[in-house]
Parts: C-alpha cells; sequence; structure tokens
C-alpha cells in the first residue's frame, strides 16, 4: 500500500518541483449539442398579416329595420334587424337603447329593461346583420298607448336611427330588450 502512495505522489511532486511534466490525461472542453427542435402543427407559429382593429358599430354605420317576432296570451316581441351598410366590418355587444314616441312624436317610454341573453361580441361584416329581440306584454283592461315611432341606439353609442315601428305600451309592464346577437332572428 506504501509503495502505492508513493507511486502516486511521485508525479506530484515532480510537478510541484518543476520536473518533468505529467498530466492527468485531458478532459476535453464541455460543449453544448442541441438536438433539432421538434415541431407540432399544433405549436408552429406562421407570419400572418397583422390583426385588424374592427371598430364599433354606430347608428351611422346600420341600417334598422323591424319584424314580428313571437307573440301569444298577450305577449308581443318585435325583432330589430341591424344592417351594417359600410364596407368594412364593425363590432357592436350589449344590449340596445330604446324610446317609443306616439304619432305627434312625443315620448311614450324612454326606458326598456334588459332582459333574456348574454352579451357577447357580434362582429357585422358588410352587408350582414346583428338583431334583437324587444318583448312586451298587454295589459287587458288597462289604458295603454301604441308607439307610431322608435328611436333605436346601437350597444355603446349615444346616436339614434328612427323608424317606425308599433309597440303597446302599458303602465307597469316592462318593455324587455335583448343582447344584440349575430344574424336577422334575434335570440333563439
Amino acid at each position: 500500500m506504501r509503495r502505492a502512495l508513493l507511486l502516486l505522489a511521485i508525479p506530484l511532486l515532480a510537478a510541484a518541483c518543476g520536473g518533468a511534466k505529467t498530466s492527468a490525461p485531458e478532459t476535453p472542453p464541455a460543449t453544448t449539442t442541441s438536438a433539432p427542435l421538434l415541431t407540432s402543427p399544433a405549436l408552429t407559429t406562421s407570419v400572418s398579416a397583422p390583426l385588424v382593429e374592427i371598430d364599433a358599430c354606430t347608428t351611422a354605420d346600420l341600417a334598422v329595420s323591424a319584424k314580428e317576432g313571437a307573440s301569444g296570451m298577450g305577449h308581443r316581441s318585435t325583432i330589430y334587424v341591424l344592417t351594417n351598410t359600410t364596407g368594412v366590418p364593425c363590432s357592436t355587444e350589449g344590449f340596445p337603447g330604446m324610446a317609443f314616441l306616439d304619432a305627434s312624436g312625443n315620448i311614450l317610454r324612454d326606458t326598456v329593461a334588459r332582459g333574456g341573453g348574454t352579451p357577447a361580441p357580434v362582429v357585422v361584416k358588410a352587408g350582414e346583420s346583428a338583431s334583437y329581440s324587444l318583448d312586451w306584454t298587454e295589459a287587458n283592461g288597462a289604458t295603454c298607448a301604441t308607439s307610431a315611432k322608435v328611436l333605436v341606439t346601437p350597444p355603446n353609442d349615444t346616436s339614434h336611427a328612427e323608424l317606425l315601428s308599433q309597440v303597446v305600451i302599458c303602465p307597469g309592464r316592462p318593455v324587455t330588450v335583448s343582447a344584440v346577437v349575430p344574424g336577422e332572428a334575434g335570440p333563439g
């Protein structure tokens, strides 16, 4: 054992005293290697056109029309259709505002309750439409008034469109609008 230790110590002493150089086997320098990247179609990214921000639909962008909705047992509804008349898409989200006018232009009611549906963004492409429903009930024996015109204010806008539309306004009876949805049929 002493002999083995002595044999190991001689090269170390020689190196320390400047004698014959012996060295341990050289360790190769550390290298980094890289494996080729594995990609899957789901993880690859492609270069595409930048995202285009879509402006909000305003009253000036939309033609508003009305058509009869469901009715029965004193319940009535009208579907209001908002058609994009511009050459570019616009977006809308939420509940519209409405006011109801008599034939002389006097306001019968200028508020509506928010009813069915959860607002979600709706992109209205050029020439396409979004819609919502207006629902109300008629009261037997109550003194009700029928509108000659309505004012429709798209969600998040302050201007309104005026159109001919008859809605029966009864005291104490709610008039409810749905959230705007894609297409011309109103909410399902």
